[in-house]
Order: structure tokens, then sequence, then C-alpha cells
């Protein structure tokens, strides 16, 4: 009997942190069903005609007014309301670009800190250092979002609404995301 009890002070001391995480761990901002039109470095032609590669996460096709939510405990580092669409007005008979997008519209980024030591980065794409194998820290980024819930230094937790799915314009409703 006192053998088990042992074991389990050593279960509880040296894997609970690691149990812990894992349960708390990272989810998607979105229903696992849902389609993604991009993946982390896929290619794709741009409004130009040209062709772009790497892309820096995965686009997810959802409706504008899609709840956008956090995929772990973090805090808010930065929170930007740009416009989701370029907008025109007739200037002396001419339509001029009067305020431009850049294609992002609202922006967050998440901080999230391990609970261990490290997140564990194995067959991931990252280089060669030591703090990009074992980092301490990782970010999740959303991008093409509107009416943003969250502002700089905000703490959030795992499933929080960040922000809504904005109408994209001549893209099509999607939100970008990325973990770096």
């Amino acid at each position: 009997m006192k053998g088990r009890g042992i074991i389990f002070v050593i279960i509880l001391v040296f894997f609970a942190p690691i149990l812990a995480f894992c349960f708390s761990g990272f989810a998607l901002p979105y229903p696992e069903d849902t389609y993604i039109s991009l993946h982390l470095g896929d290619s794709w032609k741009m409004s130009n005609g040209k062709m772009a590669s790497g892309h820096l996460g995965d686009d997810a096709i959802l409706s504008a007014g899609t709840p956008i939510f956090a995929t772990a405990d973090g805090l808010v580092v930065r929170s930007y309301s740009w416009p989701s669409c370029d907008k025109y007005e007739i200037i002396d008979g001419v339509k001029k670009k009067t305020e431009s997008s850049h294609g992002w519209g609202g922006v967050v980024i998440i901080e999230h800190v391990s609970p261990i030591d490290y997140f564990k980065t194995d067959n991931s794409f990252l280089e060669n250092s030591e703090t990009e194998k074992m980092p301490k820290k990782v970010y999740s980024q959303y991008g093409h979002m509107a009416n943003l819930q969250v502002q700089n230094g905000d703490v959030v937790s795992k499933g929080d609404i960040v922000g809504y799915v904005a109408d994209m314009c001549m893209w099509g409703d999607h939100v970008h995301f990325e973990i770096k």
C-alpha cells in the first residue's frame, strides 16, 4: 500500500503540470468541421494575378458575423481595428480610393506562456535556434475580423470571443488563423 502512495506522489509532482497543460491546451478558434481554403505554406493567386507562396496560416471559410474564439488562455498584445474593404468616393466625377484596407481587417494577437518549461515543437516548421526549438511562449494571430471584443492588455481565457468574421468584400468571408 505504501508503494502505491509513493507512485501517486511521483505522478502528481512530475506529471500534473504536463497533464494540466494537455487538458487545458489549445483549441481551434472556430468549429472543427470548418472548410480551410488555404493552409500553412500553400501558394495562391493574388488579386493582381501573380502567384504568392508560403501562406503563414490557415484561412477558414466562415460567414461574416461568425464569432471567433481565443484558442487558449493568454494576454492580448495587439488589437488593431483596420477596415476590411477599400473605400471609394466620387471626387470631381471620378471614383477614387479614399481609404486602403491592406486586406487584413481587424487583427488580434494573443501571447500564450507555457505552464511548463517550454512548448514542444518537434516536427514543426521552426528553424534550428534553441529558442525556436523550445519556446516559452507562442502567439496566436487572428485576422480578417470586425467588431473586435478585446483590447491591448486584456487577459483572455480559452473560448472567449475575440471578434467576428468581417465582410471581406472581394476576398470572400473568412478568418486567417496562425500560431507563431
